[in-house]
């Protein structure tokens, strides 16, 4: 995919921040851009990006975020001040889970190896592999990482350039504005793969309906529950005449990320 420019426009508002896979050092990294810059799309004929780019996406609460690239961080994105960068873990997030004993929520996902096999580029390492699950077992640790959700800050990603793996599909979000098109974030992170590396054992996910509508016993609960405080989450999705899941995990709950 071609690279987009970074361009000063009027109508951003607001602070955003963009990704960077580099393409020869493996590197990961983030930046913050101020108010008043967007991603403009690249013109036809434009040369092919080395490195993968990538946007945040819109809304993360929606789907399975099985092998959705994500950065992982220390610090709160949000306060991250402008012209900075951001340090950051790429990361492929495989779900969430939830322990009763410690009544806490905890990520499980595995983290980029910095080209542990020594590919001279990223694009020849996606050649040489050819298919996400190549990839994945050779670009990413083997061991699922699991920590608490309060530990580190999460950013689902949709790439918008660079190289990419033959079976990758994008439909990147284009706004047209002033005449000229502009990257937007899209409503769903990127999907890297749908299968799963055999020996990397699967952790249990806890999964909520898009919808409530979806299943007739499931209703919204919007009311300041003990558990609502807990999990520092704005909305839950509960079984009707399910008991709390701080006493028993059966109702199920959808996550606002921080």
């Amino acid at each position: 995919m071609a690279s987009p420019v970074m361009t000063d426009v009027s109508w951003a508002k607001g602070k955003c921040s963009c990704y960077h896979l580099c393409g020869d050092s493996f590197k990961f990294s983030g930046f913050m851009h101020p108010p008043g810059r967007a991603i403009k799309k690249a013109n036809t004929g434009t040369p092919k990006s080395s490195s993968m780019v990538f946007i945040p996406c819109r809304n993360r609460n929606r789907g399975r975020p099985m092998f959705s690239p994500c950065a992982l961080s220390l610090k709160i994105f949000k306060s991250i001040r402008p012209n900075n960068e951001i340090v950051c873990k790429l990361v492929l997030m495989l779900g969430l889970s939830f322990n009763p004993k410690s009544t806490k929520f905890y990520y499980h996902y595995i983290e980029w190896n910095d080209n542990l096999y020594g590919y001279p580029t990223l694009a020849e390492a996606m050649e040489c592999l050819k298919v996400p699950m190549a990839f994945i077992r050779a670009m990413f640790e083997h061991e699922v990482s699991v920590t608490c959700i309060f530990n580190f800050h999460v950013r689902f990603l949709n790439q918008v350039c660079g190289p990419s793996l033959p079976s990758w599909t994008h439909s990147p979000v284009i706004a047209k504005r002033n005449g000229l098109y502009f990257h937007e974030m899209m409503s769903a992170p990127d999907l890297w793969s749908a299968s799963w590396v055999k020996h990397i054992k699967r952790p249990n996910l806890i999964d909520g309906p898009t919808s409530p509508c979806c299943i007739s016993n499931v209703v919204y609960s919007k009311h300041a529950s003990e558990l609502a405080r807990l999990t520092k989450t704005k909305r839950l999705i509960q079984f009707k005449n399910a008991k709390t899941m701080d006493r028993e995990p059966i109702g199920l709950i959808k996550l606002i990320t921080r």
